[in-house]
């Protein structure tokens, strides 16, 4: 592990947090993901297991979801895992300013040609 991974991890803390707490342990501990092993260092694995109900109709359009230190997956597919992370990549540079980044990208470019999505793509594309 780089001195600048540890540094973009420190730096997703403030992110990181609230996402775990409001999002990914009360889904993992509800049984509607399941920790599907590791993405890479520090990457937690999740798969979308409930396939029915409201918290699948959330994911209807989405393949995949990258927070600091998880990706979640809704398909099979190993190039959506390297999207994601490709994601975990920039929030790693971008820290808490991901989401603010992204959704100003969105208002401005929408999302297909989101620079931040269109990175992602490219990485996928390239394996």
């Amino acid at each position: 592990m780089t001195a600048l991974r540890i540094l973009g991890m420190l730096w997703c803390l403030p992110a990181a947090i609230p996402l775990w707490i409001s999002y990914i342990l009360p889904a993992w501990a509800l049984g509607l993901l399941r920790l599907d092993g590791w993405a890479g260092w520090g990457v937690a694995r999740f798969r979308v297991v409930e396939k029915t109900g409201w918290h699948y109709g959330l994911w209807l359009k989405w393949s995949g979801l990258a927070l600091p230190f998880a990706i979640i997956l809704n398909d099979e597919s190993k190039l959506t895992e390297i999207h994601e992370m490709e994601h975990i990549t920039q929030w790693l540079f971008l820290g808490p300013l991901f989401q603010p980044a992204y959704g100003l990208l969105l208002l401005i470019y929408g999302y297909d040609a989101n620079p931040l999505e269109v990175s992602a793509r490219s990485r996928a594309a390239e394996k």
